[in-house]
């Protein structure tokens, strides 16, 4: 196994990017040829300008136990390449995980970006294996009353805030009660 050394990645694009048009002429194993020779003999960068492996302290959706409860609540979950946890493909709910921080994150993420999907927009059975893979994957009792609930005020991420504080209570859908009325008082101008 050949050793590991940190190379110039800068200087050897530019010396490939040199040399392009005359190895376009070659047949293609000596283009790879060259290529890997450029590579090897690429010059390396001092240890002062190597990057350091910073631990990644945010929230890993894919770390035990997390994993367990995803794959429970919906088997046919995965990650694309674009860092989106597919939950239910065909259906195409997914939750971004570049915007998932933490454990609460995730949480209110499942809720935003998975409620409409229990509630309306698809057939029945659909509604209904949405609704009880977020009951399974938060270990809540949601029954489709508490989700149309749930996704008028917090679907879609429209009251993020609302949606950690809903989270932060352990679901207490009373938290979305009182903010329900505060709106309806606010509307009407009577207090």
């Amino acid at each position: 196994m050949a050793k590991e050394r940190p190379i110039d990645a800068v200087a050897l694009y530019e010396q490939i990017a040199a040399e392009v048009s005359s190895m376009l002429k070659q047949p293609p194993g000596i283009i790879v040829s060259k290529i890997m020779a450029m590579v090897l003999q690429a010059p390396t960068i001092g240890s002062s300008e190597v990057k350091e492996d910073v631990p990644d302290d945010r929230f890993d959706a894919l770390a035990a136990p997390w994993a367990r409860k995803i794959r429970a609540a919906f088997p046919a979950a995965f990650v694309n390449m674009y860092n989106e946890l597919i939950l239910i493909p065909k259906a195409n709910m997914y939750i971004m995980l570049n915007q998932v921080r933490d454990e609460r994150d995730f949480k209110a993420a499942v809720l935003e970006d998975c409620s409409r999907n229990a509630f309306k927009g698809c057939s029945r059975k659909l509604q209904d294996e949405h609704l009880d893979g977020i009951n399974k994957l938060l270990d809540t009792k949601f029954t489709r009353d508490d989700i149309e609930l749930i996704y008028t005020y917090l679907g879609n991420g429209i009251q993020h805030d609302l949606c950690l504080r809903f989270v932060a209570s352990g679901y207490d859908l009373e938290v979305l009660r009182e903010d329900e009325k505060k709106q309806e008082v606010g509307s009407d101008g009577k207090a």
